[in-house]
C-alpha cells in the first residue's frame, strides 16, 4: 500500500505537467485574431484557402476575382481591418495628427476597436485586405459565376456596409481564435461567406486555359445563415496565422517567410 502511494505521489507531478503543457500547446495554436495582423483563411470543409488574383468578373459589379484555391497551391494573406471610419482610420500610417486623428480614435473606440493588436472579438464587424493588391473583400447583389448565390470579389473602395463582416462564433463571448471555425456574415446582405465542391470552376465553364480551375466559387449565400451543427458547414472558416500583432504593436511571425504577393 505505501508504494502504491508513493507511486502515485510521483506520478501526479508528472501528469500535472502533461496537462499544463497540452493547455499550454492549446492556447498557442488557438491564438486571438488581432486587428492589422495578416492571416489565412482555409475553408473548412475543404481545407481550400480563400484567393484574390489578378482577373475579373464580367459582371456589371466588376472587381477582383475571390476564389477558393486548393491547399496544395500558395496562399492568399489577409490582412484583419476595423470597418472604415468616417475620417482617418486609428492605425493608419498616412494620418496625421491632430484633431482628426483624435477624431477618428474616439470613433474607433465607440465602435469598439483599439487599434492595431486589439483582439477581434466575436461579434465585431471586420474589413478584409487582400496582400499585394489591397483590394477589400467584397460581396455585391449580381449574381455568382456559376451558382445563383451572390457574388464575391474584392474592390479597392468598397461602397457603405458590402465590404464588411461580422465575426460569428461558438461562444459569442470570445475571441475571434486562429484554428476554430467562424462564420462571416456580410452585414449588406445579412448572410455568409460560403464555398462548396458542386461550384468548381473548371474548362467546360471557365474556358481552355483557365487560371482558376479546380478552385471553387465563393459566394454569399442567399438563403437565410443557418445555426451550429455538429457538421462542416460551407460556411465555416478557420483563420491560419502569418503575421500577428500582439497588443503592445509588436509583431509575431506565425508561419516562415516574409509578406510576399503570389500574384
Amino acid at each position: 500500500m505505501g508504494a502504491s502511494l508513493h507511486f502515485f505521489s510521483l506520478l501526479l507531478p508528472a501528469v500535472s505537467w502533461l496537462q499544463s503543457t497540452a493547455a499550454a500547446q492549446q492556447q498557442q495554436q488557438h491564438q486571438p485574431v488581432t486587428f492589422g495582423s495578416a492571416i489565412i483563411l482555409e475553408h473548412e470543409a475543404t481545407r481550400h484557402k480563400l484567393y484574390s488574383g489578378k482577373i475579373s468578373w464580367s459582371s456589371a459589379s466588376a472587381g477582383q476575382a475571390v476564389t477558393a484555391q486548393p491547399s496544395s497551391d500558395s496562399p492568399s494573406f489577409w490582412l484583419v481591418r476595423p470597418p472604415p471610419l468616417k475620417g482617418p482610420e486609428p492605425f493608419d500610417p498616412q494620418q496625421q495628427k491632430g484633431g482628426a486623428a483624435a477624431a477618428a480614435a474616439a470613433a474607433a473606440a465607440a465602435a469598439g476597436y483599439a487599434g492595431a493588436g486589439a483582439a477581434v472579438p466575436c461579434g465585431a464587424a471586420v474589413a478584409l485586405q487582400h496582400v499585394g493588391s489591397w483590394a477589400t473583400l467584397r460581396a455585391a447583389q449580381a449574381e455568382a459565376p456559376l451558382s445563383p448565390n451572390y457574388e464575391v470579389a474584392a474592390a479597392p473602395n468598397p461602397e457603405g456596409l458590402s465590404g464588411v463582416f461580422v465575426v460569428e462564433c461558438t461562444d459569442s463571448n470570445d475571441f475571434w481564435r486562429t484554428g476554430q471555425p467562424v462564420k462571416l456574415k456580410n452585414k449588406l446582405l445579412n448572410s455568409n461567406l460560403q464555398a462548396s465542391t458542386q461550384h468548381m470552376f473548371n474548362y467546360s465553364n471557365c474556358g481552355r486555359g483557365c487560371p482558376i480551375a479546380q478552385h471553387l466559387e465563393v459566394s454569399v449565400s442567399k438563403a437565410r445563415p443557418s445555426g451550429w451543427s455538429w457538421g462542416k458547414d460551407p460556411d465555416l472558416w478557420v483563420a491560419q496565422p502569418h503575421l500577428l500583432f500582439a497588443a503592445e504593436g509588436a509583431a509575431a511571425a506565425a508561419a516562415e517567410g516574409d509578406f510576399r504577393d503570389e500574384l
